[in-house]
This record gives C-alpha cells, structure tokens and sequence, in this order.
C-alpha cells in the first residue's frame, strides 16, 4: 500500500499538498475510495481512505490509528567525515535505510571536499531531500534529520556533552575489537564517527580518547569511508535492535 508523511492532522482528516499529492494524483493515479497508509512523523501510522484528491491536495479519512513497528529500538546518531563528490548522499540514503536516527557531517582534517558557506545551505537542502525519499522508501515512522556541518572539535563536544549511552569512533589502526565493547551493554542510544577518505589525524584520535570515546576496529581490512557506516550500522542494529 502507498506510504506517504504529512503533518496535516486534524482530527479524522488528513492533508496531503505539494509534490506528494501530485504523485498520488498524477503518477499513481489514485482515486477516490483508494487507501493508503500516513505516517504523521512521531511514530504513528493511520490507515486512510481518499475523500478527494487534486494535483493540489488529496484530503484523506482516516480509518485507524496504530503505533508504527518499523522504528528500530536503538537510536544511533552517525557523526560523518564529509566525503568528496556525491558519496555523501549515498551515505545518507543507506543510513536511513538502515535506521540511523541523525547524521552530522563533520570536516575534519583529511576531508578532501573544500565546501564553502554559500554552498552549505544547498547542500544540506539536498542531504535532508535525500534522506526523506529515503524515510519513505524504507517505511520509516520517523524522519532522520540531516544536521549543519560541524568542525571535528564540535563532534566531539557534542558527542562528550550528549546523554548517549555509548560512543564509539572507528579506526583502521585501533586494536580493538568491537564486541567485547558492546557485549555487556544494553544501551539505548549510540554516537559513531566514521572519518573521511584519507581518515584520522592522530591528533585528531588523540582528542577523542581524552573525550572517553571508544576507539575500536572495523578488521583487518580498510573500508571505504562510504562503506564504513553501512558496516557500523548493520552490525549494531543486529546487535540491539532483537
């Protein structure tokens, strides 16, 4: 059944404008007495039927209201070493597929891409686009929001200063394991940093371990920086999500 986000909640009916309605209307087709399924963002889906629909607007009755299942238990937040060229929104549609919850594009050091003010703005625009086809393709429940770039020294006082239960930045030259650091631990929200291209700076692991951050190995084997968050996400949604 078609899936769509709207805030547009006013007691039993829901709105649905702007390019989603156009979509409903014109690519699906859709008419009136068809069903589809809302989201409204904070963990509720609804069951909906179409009163009427326009290019414009398609205003929706709702037939139920149930809690959404497919938000995963864990809130992991990915702090992200910003990339060259357009890897950064593979990492972010793959990411929200997997369940990321915010992702945080950091310049560090290494960082290859030189981005300036003027273009931020347009960039982020576009990070938070990609990550709502994402949400919507993946039957998320809740939007993962793409955040300002940041300086390598603010991700860390961000991370120091967050209520997470665990921090951890992955490092090819860290001897350390991951499993025996999260083996014992039930944690409800995790912070992971993944540098970009040309990796970390020691000072700049250096910085992290003065901040607790736990700094922990991939394997043997170097991964892409576009790799990397799709291994860590994978390994600790199967690890904490049941």
């Amino acid at each position: 059944m078609p899936r769509f986000f709207s805030d547009l909640i006013f007691n039993d009916i829901i709105e649905i404008t702007g390019n989603d309605a156009r979509h409903i209307y014109k690519v699906l087709r859709m008419s009136v007495g068809e069903s589809l399924v809302v989201c409204d963002l904070k963990n509720y889906d609804y069951d909906c039927e179409i009163k009427s629909i326009s290019s414009d607007k398609v205003i929706l009755k709702i037939k139920k209201k149930f809690l959404s299942t497919t938000e995963p238990k864990i809130k992991i937040n990915l702090f992200q070493g910003v990339p060259k060229s357009d890897k950064f929104e593979f990492i972010t549609q793959k990411a929200v597929e997997l369940g990321v919850s915010q992702i945080t594009p950091v310049i560090m050091n290494r960082c290859i891409s030189v981005i300036d003010e003027k273009n931020k703005k347009k960039k982020l625009e576009r990070y938070n686009r990609i990550a709502f086809e994402a949400a919507k393709q993946s039957n998320r429940s809740k939007l993962p929001v793409v955040n300002n770039f940041v300086s390598f020294v603010e991700a860390i006082n961000k991370i120091k200063n967050s209520e997470s239960d665990l921090n951890l930045l992955f490092y090819e030259k860290s001897d350390i394991k991951l499993e025996p650091v999260i083996s014992n631990i039930k944690p409800k929200t995790i912070n992971i940093m993944i540098g970009p291209e040309g990796g970390f700076e020691d000072f700049e692991i250096e910085i992290a371990k003065l901040a607790k951050i736990n700094i922990v190995s991939m394997g043997k084997r170097i991964l892409r920086c576009e790799t990397a968050p799709i291994f860590a996400l994978s390994v600790l949604m199967f690890k904490f999500d049941d």
